[in-house]
C-alpha cells in the first residue's frame, strides 16, 4: 500500500509540474511577426518586450505602397475568453512608403494580444486576417 500511494504522489507531482509549466509558457510574451494588408500594401508588427527595456512594448506599421491607401494597426487585448478590447491604434494616413514605430508600456504583462492590420481610403476599409500573441 505504502507503494502505490508513493507512486501516487509522484504522478501528482509530476502531473502538477507538466501543467503548471504549461500555463506559465502559454503567458509568456510572444512577438506577432509581420503581418500584411490582403493587398499586400501594409505591414504590421508587435514586439511584446523589447530586450532593452522593461515591459514596454513596440508596434511597427509599414505603408508599402505608395498607392493612396493608409494603413492602421489595431492590437486588442482579452482580460477574459473571448472578449476583446481594442487598446492600441495607429494610422498612417500619409498613404505613403515608409514605416512609423511606436513603443510604450501599453499592455499589462501576461495579458493575450490579437492584432490586425487594414488599408484604409475615405469611407473603405478593409483588414487582413488577425495573428495573436502575449504582451
Amino acid at each position: 500500500m505504502r507503494v502505490f500511494r508513493r507512486l501516487s504522489l509522484i504522478a501528482a507531482v509530476t502531473a502538477a509540474s507538466i501543467f503548471g509549466m504549461a500555463a506559465q509558457a502559454q503567458a509568456a510574451p510572444h512577438n506577432i511577426t509581420w503581418i500584411y494588408t490582403p493587398s499586400g500594401g501594409g505591414a504590421a508588427f508587435f514586439d511584446a518586450d523589447l530586450s532593452s527595456t522593461n515591459s514596454s512594448e513596440k508596434v511597427t506599421v509599414c505603408d508599402n505602397n505608395a498607392d493612396g491607401m493608409g494603413v492602421i494597426v489595431v492590437v486588442s487585448v482579452s482580460y477574459e475568453p473571448g472578449v476583446w478590447s481594442p487598446e492600441i491604434i495607429i494610422r498612417d494616413p500619409s498613404s505613403g512608403n515608409g514605416c512609423e514605430s511606436h513603443t510604450s508600456s501599453y499592455l499589462p504583462e501576461d495579458v493575450r494580444v490579437r492584432m490586425a492590420v487594414g488599408e484604409y481610403a475615405g469611407n473603405y476599409m478593409t483588414y487582413g486576417p488577425p495573428s495573436y500573441g502575449n504582451a
